[in-house]
């Protein structure tokens, strides 16, 4: 039979109902959303105009992508804590977080080709459950395994480097356009940003391997990855705009940069913006 296709709120709701069922039948939901983001990323490629949609889920559509976004992260949330809680040992759940960690990388370098305002915003709410749930039970242990699976962690630090760098760029792109629902999620985000950048320095330090990072200053980028021009380069700009660019600033400068302590593991990571190796 040929007829419109449907489309609305109602029909929305429908497509969000199916994929929890769906992501629910699978036992080892962790390893379906590794094996989702992977072809996600690929096929979101192709997703250029309202009507386009994704080879393995058809429904999903430019227009209603961030239901799939949310979906995910949802489940994500959902399946650490369950996982989480199964663990035996703290290298059992040191897994759970590089799988975690991967699924939410690879979420970020989807929302890069498909960065309207509604899945930034979906990716910024449903981010600030997952990291701090990483700040309560994921540092606790990075920190417990960095001696003895130091790889394995660094990696783990460096891939979430990844989000937190793309949540700074979100941060910067919300000041610019001023849009009220994102600026409602900064302070939540920048407390975040800032209790990780103090527990990874303590990590480091409390191990003796101060060596293994240092203190970059970051340029003011938005979601593009296009440098932000500072405020004594543009006129008619506020006090109020100076000292919210200065903060914005010294949260960039924060950052830490974790380096391989010999050039074959840098060679092998290359990147880590493209960096999808969980290990």
């Amino acid at each position: 039979m040929n007829g419109l296709e449907e489309n609305g709120q109602k029909y929305n709701d429908q497509i969000k109902f199916l994929l929890e069922i769906y992501l629910q039948c699978h036992t080892d939901k962790l390893k379906k959303l590794v094996e989702m983001v992977d072809w996600l990323e690929e096929e979101v490629l192709g997703m250029e105009t309202k009507t386009d949609k994704l080879k393995t889920l058809p429904t999903i559509k430019k227009i209603n992508f961030k239901i799939l976004i949310k979906v995910i992260l949802n489940t994500l949330l959902e399946s650490v804590k369950k996982d989480l809680k199964a663990a035996e040992s703290e290298l059992d759940r040191l897994i759970v977080w590089q799988s975690a960690i991967y699924v939410m990388e690879k979420i970020v370098q989807t929302i890069k080709k498909q960065d309207s305002r509604d899945n930034l915003l979906i990716f910024v709410k449903g981010s600030i459950l997952l990291l701090k749930l990483f700040l309560a039970e994921g540092m606790t242990v990075c920190q417990n395994l960095f001696k003895v699976r130091t790889k394995e962690v660094s990696k783990v630090l460096k891939n979430l480097q990844v989000i937190t760098r793309y949540i700074q760029n979100i941060c910067n792109y919300t000041k610019v356009v001023k849009d009220n629902a994102l600026s409602n999620c900064l302070p939540n985000i920048r407390g975040i940003l800032e209790a990780l950048i103090l527990k990874v320095k303590n990590v480091i330090v409390m191990n003796g391997c101060t060596d293994a990072l240092f203190m970059g200053t970051m340029k003011n980028m938005d979601i593009k990855g296009d440098e932000i021009m500072s405020q004594n380069d543009s006129d008619g700009d506020d006090d109020d705009d100076d000292e919210d660019d200065d903060e914005d600033k010294t949260e960039a400068n924060d950052l830490i940069q974790l380096l391989r302590s010999d050039n074959s593991s840098n060679d092998e990571d290359g990147d880590s913006d493209n960096n999808s190796s969980i290990l």
